[in-house]
């Protein structure tokens, strides 16, 4: 049982063979994400492989150099990569919501992460052992981040991570709802374990001889 993660990582146990990679390729992209900005680097990414950068975030400092890499290398988008048969006999489960009341959510489980002291986490994080890269660029350590070094309000600092939270869950609803012959369920108002029972039962349904 798979729980959890992003689309990607699931299109890549599934169906997905990765190609290599060359340490050289990865550190001159690297220079050029330096010298250039990250915008630079996703722009020359929608050229090469408009599929792939529209399922990842212009932010994703990680996948655009990964996908940067790949095209270097094999002379041929990330994209291509994905096979169109899965590997297993899988059963793929989406759980979606009223998007108002997903987005409700959200806010209140900002808040929550703030009441908590998201903000000290962050200080005690920096302080001890630094950010690298990509974790800097995380939702929510990238405004708070901001936010210790004086450059933006607590209350922008939340506004921002809420509003860069509900982009990237509007990203993967628009991602799982491609998902090829994935069963799709509403969960508003419903209780988890009734949800549970209806995984279940279409579970039996499925491999009702094992």
């Amino acid at each position: 049982v798979l729980v959890g993660g992003t689309g990607l990582y699931l299109r890549t146990l599934l169906s997905f063979e990765p190609p290599g990679s060359k340490k050289e390729v990865r550190e001159k992209i690297e220079k050029e994400a330096e010298k250039f900005g990250l915008n630079f680097l996703y722009e020359k990414l929608k050229k090469i492989d408009p599929v792939f950068a529209k399922k990842i975030s212009p932010r994703d400092r990680k996948r655009i150099i990964r996908g940067l890499e790949v095209y270097e290398i094999y002379k041929k988008p990330i994209s291509s990569f994905f096979g169109e048969e899965e590997r297993y006999d899988a059963l793929k489960f989406v759980l979606l919501m009223e998007r108002k009341k997903l987005y409700k959510r959200i806010e209140d489980r900002v808040d929550r992460m703030f009441e908590l002291g998201f903000v000290d986490e962050v200080k005690r994080i920096k302080e001890s052992f630094g950010f690298s890269k990509t974790s800097k660029k995380a939702i929510g350590y990238e405004e708070i981040l901001l936010h210790l070094s004086e450059r933006i309000a607590l209350d922008e600092c939340k506004r921002r991570i809420k509003k860069r939270t509900k982009e990237y869950a509007r990203r993967q609803i628009i991602w799982l709802r491609k998902e090829k012959n994935a069963i799709i369920i509403d969960v508003t108002d419903k209780k988890p374990h009734d949800t549970a029972e209806e995984i279940l039962k279409k579970v039996k349904e499925r491999w009702k001889n094992l």
